[in-house]
This record gives C-alpha cells, sequence and structure tokens, in this order.
C-alpha cells in the first residue's frame, strides 16, 4: 500500500509542479545536496552517518519532494535500517540474536534470489512496506530484528528533519561489477541527467506502474500529459543544478566507499557552493 499511496503523491504533485525523486537528500548548512540513485547504493547509510553532525539536517533516505524551481522538501517515511546501520544505531540492535557472521553468506543467497526469483521486486516491495503483515513476515523470518527494521526519522537518535531548502548539487551514483576501485566522476549535460534522474525515478515505482494505465482508462489521469509534466519537472529543475555522476566499483570495502562518498559531499557542498 505504502507504494500505491507514493504514485498517487507523485501524481498529485505533478498537477503543482512538484515531483518525486529517489534520493537521500541532506542540507548541511542550509545547503541541499541530493544522493540519487538505484536501491543498495548507500543513501540511507550516508545520511544516517552525516546526521550525526550538527549542521546536518535530513529531507529524506529514499524519496524527497522538490519543485521546479529547486526548492526541496522532506518526506519523512521510516528509514529501512540494516545490519551495516548497527554501528550508527547500536540501541535498535541490541535485542538482536541474528548471528552477524553469517551475513555474508545470506548476502550472497539473497542477491542469487534477487537475480533468479520471478517476482522479485514485488517480494522485496512486500517486504520492505509498513503493514501489519509484512511486520509479521519480517519477524517469522528474522529479518526485522537485524536485516530490515523499518524506524520513522523522527524516532531516531541525532537527526533532524529539514525545513525547505534550495538545492544546490545531485550527485547520481552507479555501482559497477569491476575490480578497478577507482571512483569514476563526471558532470553531466542536462538531456542525460534528466532521463537517469526520471528513469530512477519511475524504476521506484515499477510495482505499482500498473495503476498508471488503470487511472488512464478511468479517464482519471491523462498519461501523456503526466509523463510531459514529470519530465519538464525534473528538465526545469536540473537547468541550473550541477548533477555529478560517480561510478564505483561494488567491491570496494564498504566503510571506504561511505568514507569516500561523504568527503566528495563535504567537498561538493563545503567548499564549491556560494
Amino acid at each position: 500500500w505504502g507504494k500505491i499511496v507514493d504514485i498517487l503523491i507523485q501524481i498529485l504533485l505533478t498537477e503543482i509542479g512538484y515531483s518525486f525523486i529517489h534520493a537521500g537528500g541532506l542540507s548541511i548548512d542550509k545547503k541541499g545536496i541530493l544522493l540519487s540513485g538505484m536501491g543498495g547504493i548507500g543513501k540511507t547509510q550516508i545520511v544516517s552517518k552525516l546526521s550525526e553532525r550538527e549542521n546536518v539536517d535530513i529531507l529524506g533516505d529514499d524519496l524527497v519532494i522538490f519543485s521546479k524551481n529547486g526548492e526541496c522538501l522532506a518526506f519523512p517515511k521510516p528509514f529501512m535500517l540494516k545490519p551495516q546501520h548497527a554501528g550508527i544505531y547500536p540501541a535498535l540492535f541490541k535485542n538482536s540474536n541474528y548471528i552477524f557472521k553469517f551475513q555474508r553468506i545470506k548476502n550472497n543467497i539473497i542477491v542469487f534470489l534477487k537475480e533468479n526469483l520471478p517476482f522479485s521486486g514485488i517480494i522485496k516491495n512486500f517486504i520492505k512496506s509498513d503493514n501489519l503483515f509484512s511486520n509479521k513476515i519480517r519477524n517469522l523470518l528474522l529479518i526485522n530484528a537485524a536485516e530490515l527494521i523499518p524506524v520513522y526519522p523522527w524516532n531516531l537518535p541525532n537527526l533532524k528533519i529539514s525545513k525547505a531548502v534550495d538545492c544546490k548539487k545531485i550527485i547520481l551514483i552507479e555501482r559497477n561489477q569491476s575490480d578497478n576501485k577507482v571512483f569514476k566522476e563526471s558532470n553531466l549535460n542536462n538531456d542525460d541527467s534528466v532521463g537517469l534522474l526520471v528513469s530512477i525515478i519511475l524504476s521506484e515505482f515499477k510495482t505499482t506502474q500498473w495503476l498508471l494505465p488503470w487511472l488512464g482508462k478511468a479517464d482519471l489521469i491523462n498519461l501523456g500529459s503526466f509523463y510531459k509534466q514529470v519530465f519538464n519537472i525534473y528538465e526545469t529543475f536540473v537547468e541550473n543544478i550541477d548533477v555529478l555522476s560517480i561510478d564505483a566499483s561494488i567491491k570496494i570495502d564498504s566503510d571506504e566507499y561511505i568514507k569516500e562518498m561523504i568527503r566528495k559531499i563535504e567537498i561538493e557542498i563545503l567548499e564549491k557552493s556560494d
């Protein structure tokens, strides 16, 4: 249900010149930065780690609302915490009976299932949803204890929800399978960045995409107009905002990757912004 609500909100936002972006959002000294990318690129971990600082407020770790004129607004939905967040929020993991030394084996099994199990995207989104039934399933699978803990941001220590802020930078993060452990950086032009960012947000809604043609057939939405408005909002949004593309190997050590991403954020926001 959460995904259906999200896409309905997206439709309503589009009508007034706003949209969702699939990104982690931060306000650092009142300067907004968005970390966009597909699931698994470390948005929650980076946002959570930076939230420990006094000068950092958060806009969200998954979806952020933005306007055509560059304003970003918080969209506080549950943070889906995983074992790598235990060092940041140890109290939330203290009752876990999960044996973390088997985490690597379990992750390999999950990757295999994701790549080979039919309807894996639908199953994943159901397990991540915040409702009574999915919570019971997580408990049954011992996922709620140590693999996926949904916690609302206002219940997280040291985390402050940001007021509206102007976006200064979008960092578009991609992970690759290569052995090259170098962070490749490039600045995207407007057309390339719009296409990638729109595809990422539409991918976030992929399990509820059926809703759009259903609404179209019911004459409740004009699909052509909807997609045109979404692209127009993104195009206007990124016209005056730099989009930095970062490509990094998934084989980079997790702690090293997070530290490097935080360092790059500090450079982009604290040193290069006016």
